[in-house]
């Protein structure tokens, strides 16, 4: 599955706050993106724990602990030129990660320009 903001595209995020809703929850410069599937190299980390984000291209992203310990991946489809940082919360019980992202309106690739 690649996730991306709910544009009718992929599955869609769905927004914190519960509900079911697909999105990305913004406030001013932040964005909070829950992606629930996440294949775990090995025990999921507790939740809450603070993790890094790479992307490896390909709508594909890897996830490290804070010392850099590869510990797992996700398919998300993340704009490899965004300017603002990028940081993921794990949560629980052993699901997926909230990507926190704080930064200009930037986080998704540009949709495509379906108005010609």
């Amino acid at each position: 599955m690649v996730v991306y903001p709910s544009s009718g595209e992929g599955q869609g995020v769905v927004v914190d706050g519960g509900g079911g809703a697909l999105g990305v929850a913004a406030e001013g410069d932040r964005s909070d993106v829950r992606v629930p599937e996440v294949a775990w190299h090995a025990t999921a980390p507790p939740s809450g724990t603070w993790l890094r984000v790479t992307d490896t291209g390909a709508g594909r992203i890897e996830i490290w602990s804070t010392g850099f310990d590869l510990l797992g991946e996700a398919s998300v489809g993340l704009n490899p030129d965004r300017q603002g940082v990028l940081r993921a919360q794990s949560l629980p019980p052993a699901g997926g990660i909230r990507l926190r992202y704080r930064g200009p309106d930037d986080l998704f690739p540009p949709k495509p320009d379906t108005t010609r």
